[in-house]
């Protein structure tokens, strides 16, 4: 039987690949979050609960949220960084992983807490993460708690896109993966506005899980007073909501790298 612990650590290193950046040879908000995941499941696959091992027997894990922090100073094509996952909480049905994403040089790229739970693959229902493994190190362990994650409303609607999801957008889970809602959130952003800004924070919620060939509404809204701040409801046009974003944007301050010289020296 597998197991899960509190305080557990996986560490996982990276040397970022073409297929992780931007045109400006800068490692993707999204790319930074598929590290995040990855060394999720490369922490439950050695402690015999990643995906393969419970679906078997009738459960598969779903993400509920994300929230992240991220740096303006990306690491760039060729550098390599370390990611580090730890469980910091852990209830009946849910698993707290505190993440963060190191450079080389020890600085902190990206930070965050995502919340995984198992559910019945049958009913789509939560389960007890007792009832898939043995659960480790809870006697007499400070946990942290982890605040509710909260969304603003607003009315100040400033696009609505539609999305039809594709085979490109299916995960392990056959179902759309979490990363694909944020690059759909952040491509409907003016294309001169997301060259000069960068997402430094970013909340999602998920709420139903999306299969290839759903249509999403993307609905965006502006949240008065938080300055580059922007909420993202997309659902289905039932008016079933899917996930809700929050997005939080800031200019870049920082010249574009110099490539050559910044490769070459990693």
């Amino acid at each position: 039987m597998g197991y899960i612990e509190l305080n557990g650590v996986h560490r996982n290193e990276y040397l970022i690949t073409m297929e992780d950046i931007d045109p400006e040879y800068r490692l993707k908000l999204t790319s930074a979050l598929a590290y995040f995941q990855n060394s999720v499941a490369a922490f439950m696959t050695d402690r015999r609960i990643a995906a393969f091992d419970i679906r078997p027997k009738g459960y598969m894990w779903v993400i509920a949220e994300i929230s992240m922090k991220v740096s303006e100073d990306a690491p760039i094509w060729r550098e390599r960084i370390t990611s580090e996952v730890k469980v910091s909480e852990l209830t009946s049905s849910r698993a707290y992983f505190d993440f963060c994403l190191r450079r080389n040089s020890g600085e902190i790229y990206a930070s965050g807490t995502g919340i995984w739970t198992p559910i019945d693959h049958a009913t789509g229902r939560p389960v007890h993460i007792s009832d898939l493994c043995e659960v480790r190190g809870t006697d007499n362990a400070v946990q942290s708690k982890h605040p509710k994650m909260k969304f603003e409303s607003s009315d100040d609607l400033i696009s609505e896109n539609e999305h039809i999801t594709t085979m490109n957008d299916m995960d392990f889970n056959k179902h759309v993966g979490n990363r694909s809602y944020v690059n759909y959130a952040v491509r409907d952003f003016p294309a001169d506005f997301a060259g000069t800004h960068y997402v430094s924070s970013l909340a999602i919620k998920f709420i139903r899980q999306t299969f290839v060939g759903d249509t999403l509404i993307s609905r965006c809204f502006r949240i008065e007073g938080n300055g580059l701040d922007y909420l993202v409801r997309m659902g289905f046009p039932s008016g079933d909501e899917a996930c809700i974003l929050r997005l939080g944007w800031e200019k870049r301050m920082l010249p574009t790298p110099v490539i050559g010289e910044m490769v070459r020296r990693h």
